[in-house]
């Protein structure tokens, strides 16, 4: 073939049936062993030795009866709760914060309120809440002379894994940080796929998760 020619003949690789059936299985294997440990993955729950309970604001009720019962069984000494204001009822429910909300409920279900601390934020954030409650918490206990060797940060499910990452990032090595996972009551661990609520919650954290491991960069 000449020096100027307009086409050439190239060889190429291509996969047989066998290849085809090989390629199709390991991806099915790949997709169930995802499908399978998503969750467990996700619901990280591996707690530290401490006397300070940190908990999220937004959890539902059955998680901060959760949260009370792991409290008092373990012997803590502080709870400090984040707050975020509230995006839903706040002109009928007479709280600045979730967090206030929540402290409120404990109270309500016989919690001495003189171990409860809230941190809420002082402006309306929509972005990285997390992070910015973590850090909100972080300042506090700093401003205040707490500097334990660790804190217990209570969850949701498979928010648990992020929520950690986050306050290990606001917190900078400074304080370890521990994980307590309540389970989401609203769809079965096990087969979180099957409702749509699961489905939904165990996939927007997965790309949570990714967003924070490979994007999320602080600020400060």
């Amino acid at each position: 073939m000449g020096k100027f020619a307009i086409f050439r003949k190239k060889e190429r690789w291509s996969t047989t049936w066998l290849g085809k059936v090989l390629i199709l299985t390991l991806f099915i294997v790949l997709a169930w062993l995802f499908v399978k440990n998503s969750y467990s993955f996700l619901a990280q729950n591996s707690p530290l030795n401490s006397e300070i309970m940190i908990l999220e604001g937004f959890l539902p009720d059955f998680a901060i009866e959760e949260s009370m019962k792991i409290f008092n069984d373990r012997n803590y000494k502080l709870m400090i709760i984040s707050g975020k204001k509230m995006i839903k009822g706040a002109s009928l429910v007479p709280y600045e914060n979730d967090g206030l909300y929540t402290a409120a409920i404990l109270v309500k279900m016989g919690f001495d309120s003189t171990l409860i601390k809230v941190i809420g934020l002082k402006n309306d954030v929509m972005k990285d809440r997390t992070y910015a409650s973590a850090t909100a918490i972080m300042d506090w206990m700093s401003q205040n002379g707490l500097k334990p060797e660790g804190v217990n940060v209570v969850s949701l499910g498979c928010h648990s894994r992020r929520s950690r990452l986050l306050f290990e990032k606001a917190f900078k090595d400074e304080i370890k940080i521990g994980i307590i996972s309540v389970q989401d009551i609203g769809y079965d661990p096990k087969f979180w796929w099957k409702s749509s609520y699961g489905f939904k919650t165990v996939l927007n954290e997965v790309f949570a998760l990714t967003y924070t491991y490979l994007f999320f960069r602080p600020l400060d």
